[in-house]
């Protein structure tokens, strides 16, 4: 005989709740923003005891936790800069995470990208294009191969 479907769900139960209050974590996420100790969301997950998951969740199904993520990352990209600049903090732990919390560097990093990638396909293009003539200007007899 299998364990009791009760007993199941009695264990099932315990540990962190299935749902979140997501006012309550909008508040400890503002109020922990505005410590000088918060440099990042892993320290907030670990103190208040959230999956990174919970945090993602709640940030697509509530705009009004989606606008207090991005003030609470905007404050850590602020401090984490002002840090770096005063040599506290190393250069590349900031290097390496400082465009998840500053929006301002994420998206000028993202449009740099959009226009090396543009450039790239017109490099493309052309060349293709040049290849294609080359190719035409070849069958036609108009240039020849030396040996």
């Amino acid at each position: 005989m299998g364990p009791n479907k009760k007993d199941m769900q009695a264990k099932r139960s315990r540990g962190r709740p299935r749902e979140y209050d997501e006012k309550i974590i909008i508040e400890e996420m503002l109020i922990w923003s505005l410590k000088e100790t918060s440099l990042n969301f892993v320290g907030f997950c670990a103190e208040h005891g959230y999956l990174p998951s919970v945090i993602w969740r709640l940030q697509h199904e509530f705009e009004e936790f989606e606008e207090a993520y991005m003030l609470t990352r905007m404050r850590l990209a602020d401090r984490r800069e002002k840090m770096l600049n005063s040599e506290e903090l190393n250069y590349g732990s900031w290097n390496r995470y400082q465009k998840h919390y500053d929006p301002f560097l994420d998206k000028h990093e993202e449009d740099d990208k959009d226009k090396d990638n543009k450039r790239r396909k017109d490099v493309a293009k052309q060349e293709g294009m040049n290849l294609s003539t080359l190719l035409k200007m070849a069958s036609s007899g108009e240039i020849k191969q030396k040996d």
